[in-house]
This record gives C-alpha cells, sequence and structure tokens, in this order.
C-alpha cells in the first residue's frame, strides 16, 4: 500500500500526461485464496475478512482520481505465469517440470485437462 501511494503522490502532480493507472490485482479481491468463492464475481460484491489489500488500494486510488483526468482500472487474471526468485508456487514452472519429466520418460507433451475446462 505504502508503494502506491508513494509512487502516486510523488509521481502525479509532476506526470502532466498521466492518462491512467492499472493495478494488477487477481482473485484475491474475491478471496480465493480463503477457499471457493461466488462465480461470477462481481465488484459490487462485499468484501472478505481479513480484509485485503488490493481493495485498500482500490480506495486510494478511488478517492485520489476524483476530480482528476486520468482514470484507473484493475485487472485480475486467475493465473499469472512468470519467473520470480523463490517463487515455487508458479504454475509456468509447475508444467515446465511436468513437461520435463514426459520427455524425459520419451513421452510427448499432453497437458492434463479437464474435460470441465473445455468450452464450445
Amino acid at each position: 500500500m505504502a508503494m502506491l501511494e508513494n509512487l502516486v503522490n510523488v509521481v502525479e502532480p509532476i506526470a502532466e500526461g498521466l492518462q491512467h493507472i492499472n493495478l494488477m490485482q487477481g482473485y484475491k479481491v474475491y478471496g480465493a485464496h480463503l477457499g471457493p468463492f461466488k462465480t461470477p464475481a462481481r465488484e459490487s460484491d462485499a468484501g472478505h475478512m481479513p480484509p485485503e489489500f488490493n481493495v485498500d488500494q482500490q480506495v486510494f486510488l478511488q478517492q485520489k482520481q476524483q476530480g482528476k483526468a486520468w482514470s484507473w482500472s484493475a485487472i485480475r487474471p486467475s493465473v499469472v505465469g512468470g519467473f520470480a526468485l523463490g517463487n515455487p508456487m508458479n504454475l509456468a514452472l509447475a508444467i515446465a517440470v511436468y513437461a520435463a519429466v514426459r520427455r524425459s520418460w520419451g513421452c510427448h507433451y499432453d497437458f492434463p485437462e479437464s474435460p470441465a475446462l473445455m468450452t464450445s
């Protein structure tokens, strides 16, 4: 929270061309880290306990943006894949390990998807 506040409070007064601020969030806003949550989730849904810092960031931007020319938004992907040191929970790493094991066994790569994920 402090990083966002510091960034916006320093940059906004000097950034004449500031048009938009985007928050990279995730499903924690809906309480996904606490277990199943109502779907489809809506921004208007009541918050969960304990409060989540992403909601605090939104409230800060909503208040800071009042009467200003710039806008803000939040993106909430269900999964983020990428490189992060010391992050063993990265889905990209798990898929890479699975693919490497399959290859070492001489098997072609079959992604273990669920038929429930398939859409027509």
